[in-house]
C-alpha cells in the first residue's frame, strides 16, 4: 500500500456568501460562486502548491496531484484555479 508524502487541504476561496449573507437568499447553497476575489485566491493557492512541490528536490519533476472535490460551485471554482496554475501555465 502506498501512501502520499503530502496531503494538503484547500477551502474554496471566498464566494459571494462569504461577503454578502443575503445571496444564500436568492442563489442556491450549491450555486453560490465565488467573487473576483475569489478566483484570485484560488490561482494563488495554486501557485503556493506548486511552489511546496517544486522546493521537495524527490518530487520537482515528478509529481502528481489528486482532489478531492465538493460539488458546489464555490469548490469547483476554486479548482479550476488550482487547475490552471499547474496546467494552463
Amino acid at each position: 500500500r502506498v501512501l502520499p508524502e503530502r496531503i494538503i487541504l484547500v477551502r474554496h476561496a471566498e464566494s459571494e456568501g462569504n461577503v454578502d449573507n443575503k445571496a444564500y437568499s436568492y442563489i442556491p447553497d450549491s450555486q453560490v460562486p465565488l467573487t473576483a476575489r475569489g478566483h484570485m485566491q484560488a490561482r494563488e493557492a495554486g501557485q503556493m502548491i506548486k511552489q511546496v512541490m517544486k522546493s521537495d528536490p524527490e518530487a520537482r519533476d515528478n509529481f502528481r496531484l489528486f482532489f478531492y472535490i465538493s460539488p458546489y460551485k464555490r469548490s469547483l471554482q476554486t479548482y479550476e484555479g488550482i487547475w490552471w496554475v499547474h496546467w494552463a501555465m
